[in-house]
């Protein structure tokens, strides 16, 4: 689910397009500019996804997004959009449980059926019984910092971490 830079060359487009929503000419956008980017690319987040999604990429951790963590976070959306067309197989523009289960065991995700259904409902916000691309770009960005976080309080990688309830809140404040 993660996209990566690999060292690719910058798409001029992708450069206008950062520039164009770089209201203050700052040479990085914020949470507000980058959901008015990915508004305009017809990706509809609300603001808490895009912090997060600024929070995975911001690797000087300064709050904002320069161009290159801009296209890293590009990279990723555009990894991300790819898992979704490959697994929406009747091309309805949805993913149902079953096409998202597969999606992520692909992603290597794992997750019992009660924490599935709960990250499934959350990202439900219609009640729709079915995910949209933006859904499930905000579900991947959630479950790769989820899955970072925990990495970090998992130091041996047993997929067991303990938690007191200062370090569960810091935890949780990283993933929302």
């Amino acid at each position: 689910m993660q996209g990566d830079n690999g060292g690719a060359t910058s798409d001029p487009r992708l450069k206008a397009w950062f520039d164009s929503v770089d209201l203050n000419k700052s040479n990085s956008i914020d949470v507000k500019e980058l959901h008015r980017a990915l508004g305009l690319a017809g990706l509809e987040f609300g603001m808490n996804t895009c912090a997060l999604l600024i929070r995975m990429h911001d690797t000087d951790r300064n709050g904002t997004i320069n161009f290159e963590e801009f296209q890293r976070m590009h990279n990723f959306i555009m990894s991300v959009r790819a898992s979704f067309v490959q697994f929406d197989r009747d091309r309805n523009g949805f993913l149902d449980r079953d096409e998202l289960i597969q999606a992520l065991q692909l992603n290597r995700v794992y997750l019992d059926r009660q924490a599935f259904d709960a990250v499934f409902e959350s990202f439900d916000i219609y009640k729709r019984n079915n995910l949209s691309l933006s859904d499930y770009i905000a579900m991947a960005a959630f479950l790769t910092c989820s899955r970072n976080m925990f990495s970090r309080f998992d130091p041996y990688k047993t997929g067991t971490a303990t938690f007191n309830f200062s370090t569960f809140c810091f935890a949780m404040s990283y993933l929302r």
